[in-house]
């Protein structure tokens, strides 16, 4: 900007706008400079003139006398914005200035002055609901401001430099944090409630939270009172007492409360509760089931479980195995001495074993023994099915396809002797599965 040179600096910070000359010492030797946004120099001894610097010249200067030495200097050009230290600044209610905020939350009601720092530049302000306002020094004053006034709010200098403010006007009310409570039977306040059960005969007090509020409630069988900072009290509460009652302040907030009457010590329903452990695993997969943990405001009597696998129990904690693979929802009813039920539900997820997995069961049989077979592995099935008896000697044979039966094996045994015998698998990978039968006719 046509000041005196300055020497040996490496670095330089100017201001879109400004004019810089380049140059080396000592004056009077040949030297180029290779620059960002093509600002070059061929050798020689005149310097580099950069009018009107813009961002785009920020970068690394390299300076090189024709004898090969070199020099650099880092210019940052920053915006003229940025220098001027621009921040929003408002006042709200004739409070202490704030500055620098990008957003504020005020009420219903309130008053704001929207201004900017620092101060002595004129600027505008163009905001929602028309608040607006034209180049001057100025604030913008909001006086009881509305929901309508909420927004984004955009100071622009004579420059053209510009920050916002997003304003949030809150309704009244709910700035306040009106909620209700209440006191049954003396024993500690609950605050915020919208429901309460009661029985015949309790004592509840109604009022309103924060305290110290003016406030009036209207409620069923003449429970009224008028604007007061009292609470109400119902005392020896009965079925008539049952219903909304709507808390209103002298500011026209309202909150409402539902209450509830119950026939004193009333049977209630139990609560079925399951836990399972595992609940997931491969097949066959032995699950404890505990069903003690459910409840009831006086007995559970019964408990009736439905492993979603064709098993049912009536133990308290029972232990089933799952012996086919899949997602099974069992459920757990309970019920008191006077009937009422609940029932909950668990999801067991029984994956494929890695392995074949034959099960006999029930075992000892009778008649037909069954064989469960589950399996993660690809192409592998049951090619032959034999019979021996304790000693090894062979009995006699089944067809794979002859015996199927809901992804096993049925066999009949009706002809075969009590005993201890032997079922082998032969599958068609070579291998065999072995299986101990006692076989009870």
């Amino acid at each position: 900007n046509g000041g005196p040179f300055v020497e040996g600096a490496s670095t330089l910070e100017a201001i879109e706008g400004d004019n810089l000359v380049l140059s080396i010492e000592p004056f009077g030797a040949a030297f180029s400079i290779d620059g960002p946004n093509g600002n070059n120099k061929p050798m020689g001894v005149n310097d580099l003139t950069i009018p009107s610097l813009t961002t785009a010249d920020s970068g690394t200067y390299t300076f090189t006398t024709g004898s090969g030495c070199v020099v650099m200097l880092d210019l940052t050009v920053n915006t003229f914005c940025s220098t001027i230290g621009l921040e929003t600044e408002y006042i709200l209610n004739g409070e202490a200035a704030v500055t620098g905020s990008s957003s504020v939350s005020i009420v219903e009601g309130d008053n704001i002055s929207l201004g900017i720092i620092p101060d002595g530049r004129t600027f505008s302000v163009a905001g929602p609901n028309g608040n607006t306002k034209p180049l001057d020094l100025t604030d913008l004053v909001l006086g009881s401001v509305t929901l309508a006034d909420s927004g984004t709010y955009t100071f622009t200098t004579a420059e053209g430099c510009e920050v916002q403010l997003d304003l949030n006007v809150v309704e009244f009310c709910t700035s306040l944090g009106l909620q209700t409570e209440f006191s049954l039977n003396g024993d500690t306040a609950v605050v915020g409630q919208a429901t309460v059960a009661v029985e015949e005969g309790d004592q509840l007090s109604l009022g309103v939270f924060p305290d110290g509020l003016t406030f009036s409630i209207a409620g069923p069988n003449g429970n009224n009172k008028a604007l007061s900072t009292d609470d109400l009290v119902l005392t020896d509460i009965a079925q008539a007492d049952a219903g909304v009652y709507t808390f209103t302040t002298d500011q026209g907030c309202e909150v409402q409360l539902e209450v509830t009457v119950t026939v004193g010590n009333q049977n209630q329903p139990p609560v079925a509760v399951i836990d399972a452990n595992p609940a997931n695993g491969t097949v066959p997969l032995e699950v404890n089931f505990v069903g003690t943990n459910s409840q009831d405001d006086v007995e559970v009597v019964s408990y009736a479980w439905n492993f979603d696998d064709g098993s049912q129990s009536d133990e308290a904690n029972p232990t089933h195995i799952f012996e086919v693979s899949g997602t099974y929802q069992v459920t757990l009813t309970v019920e008191d001495a006077e009937g009422l039920t609940d029932t909950a539900t668990i999801t067991i997820v029984v994956e494929p074993s890695a392995e074949m997995v034959s099960i006999l069961a029930p075992n000892p049989a009778t008649g037909t023994a069954r064989i469960y077979v589950d399996t993660a592995a690809e192409n592998v099935f049951v090619t032959q099915i034999h019979l021996h008896d304790s000693s090894g000697r062979y009995v006699t044979s089944y067809l794979p396809a002859e015996v199927e039966a809901d992804g096993g094996y049925e066999l009949p045994i009706f002809g075969v002797s009590n005993g201890v015998y032997t079922v082998q698998l032969v599958l068609n990978n070579g291998e065999t599965v072995p299986l101990g039968l006692i076989v009870r006719n």
